[in-house]
């Protein structure tokens, strides 16, 4: 590997998709299928998100949408809208998109995967909306895998209940592998502590299933409890959190404190290591895309986990890192949007280190050390010291 000029990075940029079918799921809710030009690949992992990007009274702005498609059961790539009250982006698409209609796409991207290595039995709660990509991932687990699956699901009645006909007949179709419970609020009331710990206590051993949680905040919570309760280690509980990214007029102005930075740092992307420009006051990822290094990024307000990269060497400042776990920061992992060089020591992140494309668990670059990076350096040193050398002799 060698350092070289930026280059572009394919399958990163948005691309201009046609919405070939609109299903409506809920009288709040839409599903959107899209059509991907013949010779574009899209690939993408069960539980995964794209990003849409619309116009918004002069503004763009940007929203991250589960896929509720799995790969090798669909032949469509679908994502799905509930309408939020009062929600720029969820109003328009429920309202205003129609079949043949073109939106902008940024590639599918998350870590809310499963572990392809694992065959340890899947336990799902969703609630509301949650189920989207819950959903994707029930469909990919039981068509790949022989793991059994649980699915608590959780919704104000059965009219708001999305995908229920679809899972009621994969509940039928595999009786003895996936368990499904619908609860609704109008006939059971809110789903309590001591009802989910009966379901959880019903699954057996809680241990020693993989758990995945999606849905509004208070329910994750709540499950959360009741699995750390039911002594599930928190490597086995896996949350999707649903956080709009900020619009351009409601993102905070506050100055940024200016600090002593590199003039560059290195920046390890599809296999090649890059040399980016920094210049004070920027975010890592600010720095990348001036110097036309497509690293990957979403809603860049550090909530959706898009543009996560590791850090290989150096120190940086991180303004609001919601979307790295203890887990996360423990293993070095940072987030480009919001990281910044906290001195002007030697920098390098790396991002093929926890790429989220298919079938990269890691990246070939997650084999890079610090050796191979000094090497580097050293060559560009070496290089220049010889040039001096030769000068000594015109």
């Amino acid at each position: 590997m060698t350092e070289t000029q930026p280059i572009p990075a394919e399958g990163r940029a948005p691309l201009r998709l046609r919405v070939a079918r609109v299903v409506e799921e809920t009288p709040d809710a839409r599903s959107f299928e899209l059509e991907v030009p013949s010779g574009v690949e899209l690939p993408y992992r069960p539980g995964q998100y794209v990003t849409v990007e619309m116009p918004f009274e002069g503004m763009r702005i940007r929203r991250c949408y589960s896929l509720s498609s799995a790969p090798v059961v669909d032949a469509a790539l679908r994502f799905t809208v509930k309408r939020v009250a009062g929600g720029r982006m969820s109003n328009l698409l429920v309202d205003g998109v129609r079949e043949g209609d073109t939106l902008t796409i940024h590639p599918p991207a998350g870590g809310f995967v499963l572990d392809d290595e694992a065959s340890r039995p899947l336990s799902f709660f969703a609630g509301g909306s949650g189920i989207t990509p819950v959903h994707s991932l029930i469909k990919a687990a039981l068509a790949g895998t022989s793991r059994s699956i649980r699915l608590l699901y959780a919704n104000r009645d059965a009219a708001s209940t999305i995908f229920a006909r679809e899972l009621d007949a994969l509940a039928a179709a595999h009786p003895d592998r996936f368990e499904l419970r619908h609860h609704h609020d109008d006939a059971e009331g809110l789903l309590t502590a001591d009802a989910l710990d009966a379901w959880i206590r019903r699954g057996g051993t809680p241990a020693g299933a993989d758990h995945y949680v999606c849905g509004p905040g208070p329910f994750m919570e709540a499950v959360r409890e009741a699995l750390l309760r039911a002594r599930v280690p928190e490597a086995r509980i896996r949350i999707e959190r649903f956080v709009s990214p900020l619009d351009p007029d409601r993102r905070a102005s506050d100055a940024v404190v200016v600090r002593e930075a590199p003039a560059d740092f290195l920046v390890t992307l599809d296999k090649v290591i890059h040399r980016v420009p920094y210049a004070p006051t920027q975010t890592l990822l600010a720095a990348c895309k001036a110097a036309g290094v497509k690293a990957p990024s979403s809603c860049e307000d550090g909530f959706c986990g898009s543009c996560m990269a590791q850090l290989v060497e150096g120190d940086v400042d991180l303004d609001n890192p919601l979307a790295l776990s203890d887990a996360d920061v423990a293993r070095g992992r940072i987030l480009a949007c919001q990281a910044r060089p906290k001195s002007a020591r030697f920098l390098h992140v790396d991002f093929d280190q926890v790429s989220f494309r298919t079938g990269d668990d890691g990246g070939i670059a997650a084999r890079i050390d610090k050796v191979r990076v000094a090497a580097v350096v050293a060559l560009g040193i070496g290089v220049a010291l010889l040039v001096r050398w030769l000068h000594g002799f015109v």
